[in-house]
């Protein structure tokens, strides 16, 4: 697939499953993520993911839409 075509092709999915996500997956996800180019390949970024009921609860508190709400878990970066 050319890249115009995934760019095309993108979506921002708003509605989740109410089922955990696979921890396999989570770790592909930050993978990919923590492999993306940057300046001088320092990889400056750092993740949390966000699954204890507390912690979630804190966050919703933070953004207002129906939609974040019903996501089984967050990864801020």
């Amino acid at each position: 697939m050319e890249f115009s075509e995934l760019i095309q092709k993108r979506q921002s999915d708003r509605k989740y499953k109410d089922e955990p996500v696979c921890r396999e997956d989570i770790v592909k996800c930050l993978e990919a993520a923590r492999l993306a180019p940057s300046a001088c390949n320092s990889q400056p970024w750092k993740f949390v993911v966000v699954e204890s009921e507390e912690a979630k609860e804190k966050l919703r508190q933070c953004y207002s839409r129906d939609w974040v709400n019903s996501a089984p878990m967050y990864i801020i970066a």
